[in-house]
């Protein structure tokens, strides 16, 4: 992993996101602003 150049400022807002499969499928979920792509990876990764 690469660690950030900078610091993450302001307030986090709450987002939905989805992540659709090759077989068609979707995955969503709801998450904080501030969150990495590695930790919502890992998040879909657990819950399927």
């Amino acid at each position: 992993m690469v660690p950030i150049s900078r610091i993450r400022q302001g307030p986090e807002n709450t987002v939905r996101i989805a992540l659709q499969l090759d077989d068609g499928s979707r995955l969503q979920d709801t998450f904080c602003s501030g969150q990495t792509l590695w930790e919502l990876l890992s998040h879909f990764a657990q819950t399927r």
